[in-house]
């Protein structure tokens, strides 16, 4: 009979404790997995790349939320003003735009300061 995993569930505000539960979730796959006779292991290995998925995406949120909780911390001092709310916004929408996967930026999209402080400057 397969266990569910026991981590505590993480508070939300806390990126490791977070971190710590999926990545025991991802452990205690890669243990059912060990436990596995050699023959099941073999036509299982999808286990653990499923465990591999899970570790990365730990990490992913990890980061995320680690960079949030950084963000709303040092921007503390501007909350409900106009350059707090713009820059939360675009923390926000650059933390989305790395999630999104199918959201490309092409280089000639992306405008060349350098460019033109250089024609500005001439």
């Amino acid at each position: 009979m397969v266990q569910t995993a026991t981590a505590p569930t993480a508070a939300p505000e806390n990126p490791t404790a977070i971190f710590d539960t999926a990545i025991s979730d991802a452990e205690r796959l890669l243990e059912l997995f060990d436990k596995l006779s050699k023959p099941e292991q073999q036509a299982n290995e999808v286990l653990k790349r499923a465990a591999l998925v899970m570790t990365l995406t730990a990490w992913e949120t990890f980061i995320e939320r680690w960079l949030k909780a950084q963000a709303n911390q040092n921007l503390a001092a501007l909350t409900d003003s106009l350059t707090g709310n713009h820059i939360h916004k675009k923390f926000s929408c650059t933390i989305n735009l790395q999630k999104n996967i199918t959201t490309i930026i092409s280089y000639e999209e992306i405008p060349d300061i350098h460019h033109y402080h250089i024609a500005s400057a001439i």
